[in-house]
């Protein structure tokens, strides 16, 4: 029987698949084969095309090519060779600095004339707005940018073909080249080129115009609105662009050819063994003249010290205007074979000659392994693997996506030493700089098209879901690194139709047996290579012979979610719950994990702390400014300790040791044998063999569960941990009793390089002792950057006999780690930096929140200076530790980060920057342009942030700006519970849609009313709440307004002084800068009087969706799948009902569901009805019918019963937890 689907929308008509039995709809369903036939709409020479690049790109010249390294090296997987500027050889300059940005649309800034001496000086890459260090959709920036680039060219490239890439746009952009409109490109994750040939001036200045927008935009995938997207789109050119020149004749792009496996240089391995490999290496070369050209190329393999290990030649002619793909094939004598352990790199150097003419050199770095799935995991040269991931994003503090490759570099690196040998890059393509570093480092990749909880139908949103997994497999397909491709829609339910095409597509990009594609079992995962969530909701398996992933665990609800500034008590929390979900104990559908015996492995959700649609997100290993939490520290643990790439032997002790302190100290090992001693006195000592019992799943599958040791009491000192390989003294970590704060210490993030750096060179000398590490620190003192033979020799000399050869080269490999994040004056690079509050001893205090001064002098700058909204200039320690960023420039020399506290003494920080070996290209002539600080109007969401603010009194301690600072910590308190007046200069005449106030508290109700005023001396009321009788933390109101001054008069607070914590003056179209308020307080536990439901499930009562508890894995959950299913709440008295707030049983559901209220439990009115909503979104659902109270002002009948009925979703999924908000007045309480 014959399956038939709907004419395909990249232009050509969809194949029919014929199978024998019935055409099925079955997510089951799997294919035996990979080999199928492949259409084409074009061809050249016999190479196929397919035309996905129409989907994403128009415009005269455009064409899409592979991203570059963003900062200081401009190539990724492949580079390229110059023989010298007219000499026809290919080059690639730095286009990274020289720009101006104004963070506004407006009318004619394509045009070369246009008037552009306002706009700000701004380096790639770069965002369109600096954000807060914790960022969430309500406060980021979503707009229209501009982009402005002068420069001039040498006359003598004008026989050249010039292109100009870019690595990354966000979202959608159209460029312009002197005015005319030259391309135009959708979708923000992948790399285009932009052919400038012949429309250039030679003779004076040329203007490169790009206008970007990361608005809405449901064509382009993700699609999903920003307020309902599950990561964050900061928008800008926000990784690197280059200016291409080639000769006429030269190697293509794999993307700007749009030929389906081709374009470019295409490697693969048809066999690989230890003994011989076999590579084929597909090479397209283009010939832009109009005449015939006789080519000749040449292809060499070199290995890693440089020696050629196989070549081959071939010849052919091009006719003019054409192209032509050559087929080479290579043998590798004894290979060394790519692995997580042993990333080793060849060099495959691709030549080609005109008329004996050396006219391009192309170089692709490449891997040689040979990857496959079964259903008892992945397999790597013939080995299996078990994979230990983690999800990862690519924002980062203060610059959102706009990171250089150095930090890329840091990134993959601390992943890395963290103990994680792959990484899922969720949830699109990344940086080709992270991918870099993956292929160099051994970091193993899941590669993503972009797509989250989002299907349009639209063809053309489908036609670019096409072109997104086509361009990112031509971009990434020489990468060793990357082990899947992962061509489905994230949690998305896709037709059946568009996941046999996507998985069509894939194939076709790479053909033979190493492409494999990867979706959820459940969603057509049949049409798929690799699936996850293999498991049914009792835990049995449903297809024992698929290749089986866990693609996300651990998730990003409490406890699981922390950060440091909560304490060592809730990261600790963070280790035990997700121990517990890793032996087993998790969610259904996460597989077992550990106790899975034929799962592949596992990615943890998430690496990083992330800025969301929610608020923000801490379920990371680290925060969001890269600092471990414990449960990184776990997770390294989980390596074996005599695997030098992840750092090798470790102990870590997860507690501060404070008073406060649990007498119940986790230690983490991955050791034979671990001893505690608390100030020189054993507490215990156990081995791995006995603790292994504590979770022996985790043990089973190679990882050590944490162990637990009780100290008698708590002591002011010392806890120290001991870890022994045998009876060798392998680690050792110690934590001190912070004393009181008494100064401040700066250090460079290094990603925890140097630190591994000097844990192996203690290993390596004998003494892995406190004492040890400081003789390893103090021979490492005297080594210079880039000196690691030096090193190697100095630590033989140091321990009398020289290091064996595996010993050397991991001193290498460590030392060699830290010279690649040394930071370059390229105008572009970063350096991190975090800076400590320490006790006179050195310890971090790590309960401090002290406020830190920081300042950048010499040849650099301080990223998000004269900035107060963004907090990096003067900001508060989170968990004893500030964090900041410093921008190079483009002169190499000396800069410096001082930190200061009142009370506590200054820290600094000083590193010389390496000189750029590139070369930018050159500058035009232009205005000098202002500091990005002059654009802070621009785009605002809270006009009254740091305004000048005043009121008629203050209580010490309380002044009138902690109202405006942007710190729910801080307010203003009027002098006396008399009423009292508090008022703020905008600075400028505004548009006003909304006034927000958070109050100092919820227990009393504020009567007041909010005044506006052009001049601040005639005053009209614009809100007058002086009757209100509501409890709420936070007050909204919408009004339609241009003012200048508004004041806030409080005439009364019940027992409360007048206070104000936040005021905010919201612009159309803003938020505030924060999530919607809860319209209420909520209702308390003992108000519910019983919870009814139509079926529970054992173990998943009624009851529990009110017990506070949102782990995932509790709540109520039906007895079935069936639907639709009913949870009822009875109060015990009536209530004013504002709303609820629902936190659904898994983040990855979807849920559809009425809300209904009744005031005798017979009769029910509708509140809400056909609710759709993703099992992420916690936000309150706001009642808005008769009967409820809704408006801050009024109050209407009380209800005493709440039903939630379930009307589409999964009823195996719990509902973990709901909060009834309600309305009306409490009686207040205390003053102020």
């Amino acid at each position: 029987m014959g399956c038939t689907s709907a004419p395909d929308p990249i232009g050509v008509v969809r194949r029919r698949y014929v199978r024998s039995g019935s055409c099925r709809t079955t997510p089951h369903f799997r294919r035996t084969t990979h080999r199928r036939s492949r259409r084409v709409i074009d061809s050249m020479n016999g190479v196929r095309r397919r035309g996905v690049l129409a989907a994403g790109l128009a415009g005269v010249g455009a064409a899409l090519v592979p991203a570059g390294r963003a900062a200081a090296e401009p190539d990724g997987g492949v580079s390229f060779v110059s023989d010298g500027a007219g000499q026809g050889g290919r080059r690639v300059l730095n286009c990274n600095t020289g720009w101006a940005f104004w963070r506004e649309d407006v009318s004619g800034a394509h045009k070369s004339g246009f008037d552009d001496a306002q706009w700000a000086a701004v380096s790639l890459p770069h965002t369109m707005r600096l954000e807060r260090k914790h960022p969430s959709v309500y406060d980021v920036f979503a707009g229209i940018g501009w982009y402005r680039r002068y420069f001039r060219l040498d006359p003598q490239d004008g026989g050249r073909r010039l292109s100009v890439v870019f690595d990354g746009v966000q979202t959608d952009c159209v460029v312009y080249l002197n005015g005319e409109k030259v391309a135009e490109h959708q979708g923000g994750y992948m790399g285009f080129v932009v052919d400038i040939t012949g429309k250039v001036r030679f003779d004076g200045d040329n203007v490169l115009a790009v206008r970007v927008s990361n608005l809405d935009e449901p064509l382009t995938p993700p699609g999903k609105p920003r307020t309902q997207l599950g990561f964050l789109t900061f928008g800008g050119i926000y990784r690197g662009v280059t200016l291409r020149m080639t000769n006429p004749v030269h190697i293509s792009d794999p993307l700007q050819e749009d030929l389906v496996a081709g374009g470019g240089v295409f490697v693969s391995y048809p066999k690989a063994t230890t003994l011989r490999a076999t590579a084929q290496v597909k090479t397209h070369v283009v010939n832009e003249t109009a005449d015939a050209a006789r080519i000749r190329l040449t292809t060499a393999l070199y290995d890693a010290e440089g020696t050629a290990v196989a070549h081959a030649t071939d010849t052919g002619t091009i006719s003019g205007k054409d192209g032509r793909a050559f087929t080479q094939t290579l043998s590798v004598a004894r290979p060394h074979l790519w692995h997580p352990d042993f990333p080793y790199l060849y060099r495959l150097v691709s030549q080609v000659f005109v008329d004996g003419r050396l006219v391009d050199t192309v170089t692709t770095r490449t891997g040689i392994r040979r990857i496959d799935y079964k259903a008892d995991g992945f397999y790597l040269n013939g080995e299996r693997l078990y994979l230990r991931g983690a999800n990862c994003h690519q924002n980062y503090a203060y610059i959102g996506d706009a990171a250089p490759a150095s930090m890329k570099y840091r990134e993959v690196l601390r992943l890395k030493l963290g103990g994680f040998n792959a990484v899922r890059a969720a949830h699109y393509p990344h940086d080709v700089a992270f991918l870099d570093a993956c292929d160099e480092l051994g970091l193993l990749v899941v590669a993503c098209e972009p797509g989250w909880q989002y299907w349009n139908g639209d063809q053309t949103f489908v036609s670019r879901t096409y072109r997104d997994i086509a361009t990112m497999i031509r971009r990434d397909r020489n990468r060793p690194s990357v082990i899947l491709w992962e061509t489905s829609l994230n949690e998305t339910h896709y037709p059946q139709w568009w996941a046999k095409e996507a998985d069509s597509v894939a194939h076709a990009e790479m053909p033979g047996d190493q492409m494999f594609t990867s979706a959820d079992y459940g969603i057509w995962g049949g049409e798929y290579d690799v699936d996850y969530k293999v498991v049914n909701t009792d835990g049995s398996d449903p297809a024992p012979n698929v290749p089986f992933l866990t693609r996300e665990w651990g998730d990003w609800e409490d406890p699981s979610r922390t950060d440091r500034a909560a304490g060592e008590s809730a990261m600790v929390d963070q280790v035990v719950i997700r121990q517990r979900y890793l032996n087993g104990d998790g969610y259904w559908d996460w597989g077992g994990l550990d106790a899975n015996n034929r799962i592949g492995g596992y990615f943890l959700w998430v690496f990083e702390d992330y800025g969301t649609n929610d608020v923000y997100q801490k379920s990371g290993a680290v925060d969001i400014d890269r600092y471990p939490k414990y449960c990184y520290h776990w997770l390294k643990s989980m390596q074996p300790a005599r695997n030098s790439n992840h750092g090798g032997p470790m102990v870590f002790v997860a507690s501060a040791h404070t008073a406060g302190s649990e007498k119940k100290v986790r230690v983490f090992s991955n050791t034979d044998r671990v001893l505690l001693y608390q100030n020189g006195r054993l507490v215990g000592e156990q081995t791995r063999a006995d603790n292994a019992a504590t979770a022996p799943n985790v043990a089973a599958k190679g990882g050590s569960p944490y162990y637990t040791f009780t100290l008698p009491q708590f002591a002011t000192g010392e806890l120290s941990a001991e870890g022994y390989l045998g009876d060798v003294l392998a680690a050792t970590h110690h934590v001190s009793t912070p004393g009181a704060a008494h100064r401040l210490e700066v250090v460079a993030d290094d990603a925890g390089g140097r630190a591994a750096l000097i844990d192996l060179l203690a290993f390596a000398l004998g003494d892995s002792s406190q004492d040890g590490k400081k003789a390893a620190r103090k021979l490492l003192d005297r080594v210079e950057p880039g000196q690691a033979e030096k090193l190697v020799d100095l630590a033989g000399a140091q321990r009398g006999r020289a290091l064996s050869a595996k010993e050397a080269a991991g001193l290498r490999m460590a030392a060699g780690l830290l010279d690649r994040i040394r930071p370059v004056a390229d105008g572009s690079d970063l350096i991190p930096v975090y800076i400590k509050v320490v006790d006179a001893d050195g310890t971090l205090v790590t309960d401090s929140s002290a406020t830190l001064a920081i300042e950048v002098t010499g040849t650099g700058t301080l990223i998000g200076e004269n900035i107060p909204r963004i907090a990096t200039q003067r900001q508060k320690a989170q968990g004893g530790i500030g964090y900041a960023l410093i921008a190079t420039g483009t002169a190499g020399g000396s800069l410096t980060l001082t930190a200061t506290s009142t009370g506590l003494d200054s820290g600094q920080y000083t590193v010389r920057t390496e000189p750029y070996t590139g070369t930018h290209v050159a500058d035009g002539t232009h205005p000098t342009w202002k500091n990005i600080s002059t654009l802070e109007s621009q785009g605002a969401q809270n006009l009254a942030l740091f305004k000048e603010a005043t009121a008629s009194t203050a209580q010490s301690g309380h002044a009138p700006a902690d109202a405006v600072d942007d710190a729910a910590e801080s307010k203003w308190v009027g002098d006396g519970p008399d009423p009292a007046w508090w008022q703020v200069d905008l600075g400028a005449s505004a548009e006003l849609e909304q006034f927000q106030i958070l109050w100092e508290t919820d227990q009393t109700a504020y009567q007041y009313r909010i005044l506006t005023s052009d001049d601040g001396a005639t005053w009209t009321t614009t809100v007058d709440a002086h009757d209100n009788t509501t409890m709420v933390t936070t007050a909204v109101h919408r009004v339609q307004v241009t003012t200048r001054h508004v004041r806030v008069d409080i005439l009364g607070a019940g027992d409360w002084w007048p206070s104000i914590r936040e005021f905010r003056a919201v612009p159309p179209g803003g938020s505030g800068g924060v999530p919607p308020a809860d319209p209420g307080p909520k209702i308390a536990r003992d108000q519910i009087k019983t919870v009814t439901a139509s079926s529970a499930a054992t173990g998943f009562e009624p009851d529990k969706a009110f017990d506070g508890d949102i782990t995932f894995g509790t709540g109520w959950s039906a007895a079935s799948p069936a639907v639709p299913q009913t949870l009822t709440a009875e109060l015990a008295a009536a209530h004013g009902i504002a709303g609820v707030r629902i936190h659904w049983g898994k983040d990855s559901s979807w849920y559809t569901f009425d809300l209904e209220t009744s005031r005798d439990g017979s009769t029910w009115d509708t509140a809400l009805s056909g609710l759709t909503r993703s099992g992420q979104y916690t936000l309150p659902e706001l009642f808005a019918a008769p009967n409820v109270r809704r408006d801050t002002h009024h109050r209407h009948p009380g209800q005493r019963r709440w039903r939630a009925e379930r009307c589409g979703d999964r009823g195996d999924d719990p509902l973990r937890d709901a909060g009834l908000r309600k309305g009306g007045a409490s009686p207040a309480r205390r003053t102020g």
